[in-house]
């Protein structure tokens, strides 16, 4: 089983993921494992002083969660339907998709075209070269796109993987190589899919006194996001996250976008359901306007690069991880007519012994985005 990583840099989740379903287009190979070729690219978002060290110390970090220094935790072996996995207990697939005591998480669909069939990742994953292991043997580099082919039986690439890793935590998204216009087991026809997320981590001690040691805290890394539906180009977006333990409060704002995130509200005006079809049939007056499918592409073009600010959620110690989670509308944006616009959600873990990282997923609709950041250090 050879797996071939292709230049861009993503971040590599924990052994266990479950499926479901930013400005800047740089994008790195992933690592190499026996059977991986990783290659560097040279389009990484910036240098991090850190790499060349965390490298260095590669093994104790990867057995961070066996002390016997024999399972490393950052392996997916599985991919759980999102049905058994959940955001706020990212703990519950344990020994499942990764390691006992890793934090792995998924949501999307993993569906892929092999020759004209629907496939699914999660059921059939023994009929393509896919290696548990490859985020273990990716660099860490938590400005680094990474990317992993999957290949068939026949060694064509049927889906890919992109991923950032960071020290103690990994996040991606997975795409299928090809456009999905095919026929799924019962016939019915598969259209061109959104990319799931998914991230694994070391979670932090489910304890408040290291949060009480620091206080305030603020993150910055980056965002995995699909350009466009219809590619299987990825880029790096910015994101900032600001942490208050005082008040247990955690918000932000992503940054140079360029992602699929938003795609749901270009048919509409602004904040309410005002808005526009290219289908003559679903005009309504005084409530939908017939455009063009060109004019209908130029919005969602302008909806991939506005910024999103990520509004105040409760940071919670519950299943034995500290994680956050917004509410519903949790996101909100500058729609085009200069209206406030609020939408999706977000969630994900603190990672480290000492919540050195933050990793999880950013959603509105049906389109998702995978996020990872580190501490800044004053």
């Amino acid at each position: 089983m050879k797996l071939k990583l292709t230049p861009i840099a993503f971040i590599i989740l924990a052994t266990s993921l479950t499926a479901c379903s930013g400005g800047s287009n740089k994008s790195t190979p992933v690592a190499a494992s026996p059977k991986i070729d990783i290659a560097p690219d040279n389009q990484d978002k910036e240098k991090s002083e850190n790499a060349s060290l965390n490298n260095a110390n590669r093994n104790d970090i990867e057995y961070a969660l066996d002390k016997t220094k024999t399972v490393k935790w950052r392996q997916l072996t599985a991919f759980l339907p999102s049905s058994e996995t959940s955001a706020d207990n990212p703990l519950g697939t344990s020994g499942k998709m990764s390691q006992e005591g890793s934090a792995a998480y998924i949501d999307g669909d993993l569906r892929y075209s092999d020759n004209g069939v629907a496939r699914d990742l999660r059921k059939n994953q023994n009929e393509t070269d896919y290696d548990p292991s490859f985020l273990t043997k990716a660099e860490i580099n938590p400005h680094k796109l990474q990317s992993l082919a999957i290949k068939n039986g026949a060694g064509q690439t049927v889906m890919r993987t992109h991923f950032v890793n960071q020290t103690y935590s990994s996040y991606l998204s997975f795409k299928a190589e090809a456009p999905f216009t095919s026929s799924d087991e019962d016939g019915k026809v598969v259209k061109a899919l959104d990319a799931p997320t998914a991230y694994i981590a070391v979670p932090t001690k489910a304890d408040k006194a290291i949060l009480d040691r620091k206080v305030k805290a603020t993150y910055k890394g980056h965002t995995i996001g699909n350009q466009k539906r219809e590619n299987n180009h990825f880029t790096l977006g910015d994101i900032t996250l600001n942490a208050d333990f005082s008040t247990m409060k955690i918000s932000g704002e992503i940054t140079n976008r360029n992602d699929e995130l938003l795609r749901g509200r270009a048919q509409y005006e602004g904040a309410g359901w005002k808005g526009f079809t290219t289908d003559s049939e679903e005009v309504e007056e005084g409530y939908t306007t017939l455009i063009s499918e060109a004019k209908m592409a130029e919005r969602e073009e302008q909806h991939r690069t506005l910024g999103v600010r990520l509004l105040p959620a409760d940071i919670k110690i519950a299943n034995g991880v500290i994680g956050f989670k917004s509410e519903d509308k949790g996101l909100e944006f500058k729609a085009l007519n200069g209206e406030s616009v609020t939408t999706g959600g977000y969630s994900g873990v603190f990672a480290g012994p000492e919540a050195q990282e933050v990793v999880g997923k950013i959603e509105s609709g049906e389109n998702f985005i995978s996020f990872g950041a580190t501490e800044v250090q004053k």
